[in-house]
């Protein structure tokens, strides 16, 4: 489009002059490009992020997980370590409440007798005795006396081993015999072999079954019986007899003393001897 700089006559762009004063018209103001030119002095300010506020809002919840899981396992000891000292207290307690129980009796006057009050642990175990040592001297039946008294019945026998269950029948048929070993045991034999018995010891209060530690081999064949292959007494606790380690030497044997404490075999003595075969 054309206007008239004059009237201010708009025309179209077929036109040169005003058809009313005859003067050129001019392409209208508002049909000229403007172009803006950025001044070159001008500097370009670059635009900040604010992502790193982002990624540090997102840390925050990690940490205080982390704070938290922290705090659980310092303190989760403790509880445990509390939780197991009133576990004990409590046991404690209750082993003091179960070990001692008093019987009184009232006096009556069927009963002039006073009886004492007794204390028993139910949970006690019988005390150990000490070893018997080793000995350089030959010793005596009467050195290891027996003062255990005898039941008064013999207690059912008990097969604990693999061993005793094997030889079941004949235990059986010796636990019902009357003690005859350091006072409340029943010592028997039975064969092995040429020339070769083993030996058990029975505890007639409890049942309880105690195999010899070695073999019993007659080391002189003029001397062969049982009488005198093993000797034991029923007031003592000290058990005799020869025996042969094959695997050693058969060219001689050793003649063992064992003394039975707190239900094992104890070797006090022993001597060497040669074979008569």
């Amino acid at each position: 489009m054309k206007s008239c700089p004059k009237c201010d006559r708009v025309y179209d762009d077929s036109l040169s002059f005003c058809l009313d004063d005859g003067t050129a018209l001019l392409a209208s103001v508002s049909e000229v490009d403007t172009v803006f030119h950025r001044p070159s002095n001008i500097k370009t300010v670059p635009t900040k992020s604010n992502s790193w506020k982002y990624a540090f809002l997102g840390l925050i919840p990690l940490l205080l997980a982390a704070c938290g899981l922290s705090l659980f396992l310092l303190t989760r000891p403790h509880q445990s370590n509390d939780q197991n000292q009133n576990l004990s207290t409590e046991r404690a307690v209750g082993n003091v409440a179960n070990t001692t129980v008093v019987n009184t009796a009232q006096n009556t006057p069927d009963n002039k007798e006073n009886q004492n009050t007794a204390v028993t642990n139910a949970n006690s175990t019988p005390e150990l005795k000490p070893a018997p040592a080793k000995r350089k001297d030959k010793p005596k039946f009467s050195d290891y006396p027996a003062t255990d008294e005898l039941p008064g019945h013999n207690a059912p026998l008990v097969l604990s081993s693999a061993k005793d269950r094997q030889f079941r029948t004949f235990l059986k048929e010796n636990a019902g015999q009357a003690p005859n070993f350091a006072g409340h045991y029943i010592l028997a034999t039975m064969g092995c072999g040429t020339e070769c018995a083993q030996g058990v010891v029975i505890d007639a209060s409890t049942g309880q079954v105690y195999w010899l530690p070695e073999t019993i081999n007659p080391i002189d064949m003029n001397d062969t019986s049982d009488d005198s292959l093993i000797k034991f007494r029923l007031d003592s606790k000290l058990i005799i007899f020869p025996t042969i380690n094959e695997a050693e030497s058969t060219d001689y044997g050793y003649v063992r003393h064992y003394v039975f404490e707190n239900n094992r075999f104890y070797l006090v003595y022993s001597v060497k001897q040669q074979t008569s075969f």
